[in-house]
């Protein structure tokens, strides 16, 4: 269905406009119901990374579980709660999907549809390439001693409990460590045998009991010197930007109008 959108003539037409690098590109009189369809129309001919602007928190659900139906590898990087008490930290949860999905886009060439908002963009995230390069990566199979984990994790920042209930934690109990990554969406379950990991498996936090069994596991390291910047800051920093050029912006005016542009270089800003 999205190919055959594309070749109606006034599709075709605007589709053409952003081939030719014309930006920005107007999509006027879109309606709700339809800014998500016709967002995947234009991802599915960028064939580029995209990253999706919405106007509102709400308006980026809606978008994102709409597309989901068209794009189902589209990814969701939420905006970072910031606590208006003092002292208190942000969600972790939300944190940890950040990471997540920031280091997946660090990692892997793409193109990837991402569906944010204005601000998720405007918020501190680790500087490209510092997470892959302060990762721990541990493999079923891997030649290792307990001993050397468990120096590891303690050196990375993890703390050592009677029982894992959090991130950042580790605990162990015979042959077996108990780690919740940063990141991960559950913690990992590792048993050695020798000096060889021989199981690696995530288990229900609740429960404690395992879920899933698994062939590797990347647990980022906790540093408190890793400097942080935008991850719009980031992306213009990107060496490789030139894979990072599309952006739809829906607008929240009464015309429900989408707005593509497209990047044409490392030097031009990601806002409008």
């Amino acid at each position: 269905m999205l190919e055959r959108v594309a070749q109606t003539e006034p599709i075709a037409r605007k589709l053409d406009q952003i081939e030719k690098q014309r930006a920005p590109v107007k999509f006027s009189h879109v309606i709700a119901p339809a800014q998500a369809f016709l967002s995947a129309v234009i991802a599915r001919h960028a064939q580029k990374t995209v990253w999706m602007l919405c106007p509102s928190v709400r308006a980026q659900d809606s978008v994102y579980e709409t597309i989901l139906n068209w794009l189902p590898n589209a990814q969701f990087l939420p905006e970072a709660e910031f606590a208006a008490v003092e002292n208190v930290l942000p969600d972790p949860e939300i944190a940890a999907e950040r990471l997540a999905l920031l280091a997946k886009i660090d990692s892997e060439s793409g193109p990837h549809v991402i569906v944010t908002t204005r601000a998720s963009l405007d918020q501190p995230a680790p500087k490209r390439g510092a997470v892959s390069s302060a990762t721990l990566q541990i493999k079923r199979g891997t030649a290792t001693t307990m001993e050397q984990l468990l120096e590891k994790l303690s050196g990375a920042g993890y703390d050592r409990v009677a029982q894992v209930t959090t991130r950042g934690q580790f605990a162990v109990r015979g042959g077996i460590v108990d780690l919740y990554s940063w990141q991960a969406p559950l913690p990992i379950r590792l048993e050695f045998f020798g000096d060889n990991v021989e199981s690696l498996r995530e288990f229900d936090i609740d429960t404690q009991t395992s879920v899933r069994d698994l062939s590797s596991r990347s647990s980022p390291k906790k540093n408190r010197k890793r400097k942080f910047q935008s991850v719009k800051a980031g992306l213009k920093a990107d060496p490789r930007t030139s894979a990072v050029r599309f952006r739809i912006a829906i607008s929240a005016n009464s015309r429900s109008a989408i707005f593509y542009w497209r990047k044409r270089s490392a030097t031009n800003s990601l806002s409008a």
